[in-house]
């Protein structure tokens, strides 16, 4: 889901701000309290939440389906769909506050632990190890 879209539910004067927290995680405590008391704040939230939800458990089908596996090896187009996928849901969890990123990383550990075998889940935290070192590349760049 793209941050545009859940800007409609935050009030005009937040909104900069929401795109901000979106885009790098980081928030004032003064927009962090207006996302705890305002109910369009806490549905951009919460939609936000589910758009990572559902595509954390997009990848996790992926990973889990041989033929889907194959297909990303194969052609360059799915590595391309693939990547979009990853992308699309860490900026999902990027866009939650620090103690629900905590709650969707711990929960898609746990989708991705019980529907991957143990070597699926070597071949995540590899995925994992390998994204952390691509972006430590990207920021030596910037």
């Amino acid at each position: 889901m793209k941050p545009e879209s859940l800007v409609k539910g935050i009030q005009p004067k937040w909104q900069k701000e929401f795109l901000r927290f979106v885009e790098t995680g980081d928030a004032e405590d003064r927009f962090l309290e207006y996302l705890d008391h305002d109910e369009e704040g806490k549905q951009a939230v919460e939609l936000a939440f589910n758009a990572q939800a559902d595509a954390l458990k997009g990848l996790a089908d992926a990973l889990r389906n041989p033929q889907a596996e194959s297909a990303v090896a194969q052609t360059a187009e799915s590595a391309k769909v693939a990547s979009a996928r990853m992308t699309e849901a860490v900026e999902g969890v990027l866009q939650l506050p620090p103690e629900q990123e905590n709650q969707a990383v711990e929960h898609a550990a746990s989708v991705l632990g019980a529907s991957l075998g143990h070597e699926g889940q070597v071949r995540v935290r590899s995925m994992v190890q390998n994204l952390g070192n691509a972006l430590a590349k990207v920021a030596t760049h910037e």
